[in-house]
């Protein structure tokens, strides 16, 4: 078909052919379901986009494809991807002699902050990250013994312990 002969698109010709799926924006198409904006001009690059990302969000979102809510995931999933992960790092860690890394530092509101990592056979994690008001001899045992008893890692494991005294403990 000649180029002059061609049936004009328009951009709302577009989304009518996709009912729900895409929406306009000052002139921009965009998909629902990512918000990622479509070059609608040709069919092939709106029916790629469409066809590659719909089975994800068909499956995987129990809303039936819409993304759920900053406020939804915060008080819904984000509680239930923490416990699995502690899970999975306690299952890790248990009854194991491993490293232990403790560093203090400060945060952008100048309140102590202090990491706690472990190491085993190459692989680092951290473990947990605690605010303390002061930090000390005390405080940063009270922390390692809290987090021991949190991990299962019997005080018969420790072998070495070292502590850095420096101008930031008082």
């Amino acid at each position: 078909m000649a180029r002059s002969q061609r049936k004009k698109i328009f951009i709302f010709t577009r989304i009518n052919e996709y009912p729900g799926v895409f929406r306009e924006d000052n002139g921009i198409m965009f998909y629902n379901y990512c918000e990622l904006s479509v070059d609608w001009k040709t069919k092939s690059t709106v029916d790629g986009h469409f066809n590659s990302l719909l089975p994800f969000f068909k499956k995987y979102p129990k809303e039936g494809g819409a993304i759920p809510q900053a406020s939804t995931l915060r008080q819904i999933y984000l509680p239930q991807v923490f416990e699995n992960h502690f899970s999975s790092l306690k299952n890790y860690f248990n009854q194991k002699p491993v490293a232990i890394i403790m560093d203090e530092t400060t945060d952008d509101c100048s309140r102590s902050v202090v990491n706690t990592l472990f190491s085993l056979r190459q692989n680092t994690k951290l473990i947990s990250v605690n605010f303390l008001d002061r930090v000390n001899n005390s405080t940063m045992g009270g922390t390692l013994l809290s987090i021991l008893s949190n991990y299962n890692i019997p005080y018969t494991l420790l072998k070495l312990s070292t502590v850095r005294f420096g101008p930031v403990w008082q």
